[in-house]
């Protein structure tokens, strides 16, 4: 009789663990926001500390001089505008987790934040078809030369890659500023057929925000010695109007 009283117990406590297990740990996230500039602009609907997944949150931008500094978009972990619309409804999971920033519009030069990367083109020699390109940067203040994939695409001859202005880099936050380099990993097509492997090359000259001062855009060009092929990259700061060309 004991020994079946104490199996008894044993299932009892084996029970809410076998549930647990089967119904799988909660995971909880953290969403943060911020403005550009908080003179240009607030958000309502932050959310303090982690939710579980699946709960939702809408990030409301507000104006606050609406007429000259207008809000642009939305740009998650300073690399990527994931919406132009001023209510943004976010999901908590893994792939959402981390920071927000509402984007107004600046009339200072010296205080913009992003850039985005518009074209990237090549002038082919008559013997290459086309390049697979990887574009990758790396911030120059980080200490690090470890470069970070941005985007991929392949430059046709004569039609250079026309990207979605959706990836950005981020020249400015409370940290300081920065300076970017960049380096590309490229695989030539020949026009008989034949592959070149994958090499890099890397960008002579940085980018920053001063580049942009007195234009909107900025074009980063150097000779690849590989290809023979002059490649350039162009960005353009974060306006209303990057979206309507």
């Amino acid at each position: 009789m004991k020994k079946f009283v104490r199996i008894c117990l044993f299932l009892i406590l084996l029970l809410p663990i076998a549930f647990l297990s089967a119904c799988g740990q909660v995971k909880y996230f953290i969403i943060t926001a911020n403005p550009s500039d908080s003179l240009l602009g607030s958000i309502d609907g932050i959310q303090d500390g982690a939710l579980s997944e699946g709960s939702k949150v809408t990030l409301v931008a507000k104006e606050k001089r609406a007429e000259t500094n207008p809000f642009i978009c939305w740009v998650y972990n300073d690399n990527k505008i994931v919406s132009q619309e001023k209510s943004y409804t976010v999901t908590y999971k893994d792939s959402t987790q981390g920071n927000y920033t509402a984007v107004f519009s600046e009339l200072n030069p010296q205080q913009m934040m992003y850039a985005s990367i518009t074209t990237i083109s090549a002038d082919l020699p008559d013997d290459i078809e086309s390049l697979n390109v990887t574009l990758k940067s790396a911030r120059n203040e980080s200490g690090t030369t470890n470069y970070t994939n941005i985007l991929s695409g392949s430059i046709q001859k004569d039609t250079p890659i026309e990207t979605d202005k959706t990836n950005v880099v981020c020249f400015r936050d409370e940290n300081g500023t920065y300076t970017y380099s960049f380096q590309m990993e490229i695989i030539i097509n020949y026009s008989d057929g034949s592959q070149l492997t994958p090499y890099n090359f890397t960008f002579t000259n940085s980018i920053n925000k001063e580049l942009f001062e007195n234009n909107l855009t900025y074009t980063l060009t150097a000779k690849d010695n590989t290809s023979k092929a002059e490649i350039s990259v162009t960005f353009e700061k974060l306006s209303t109007s990057l979206f309507e060309k």
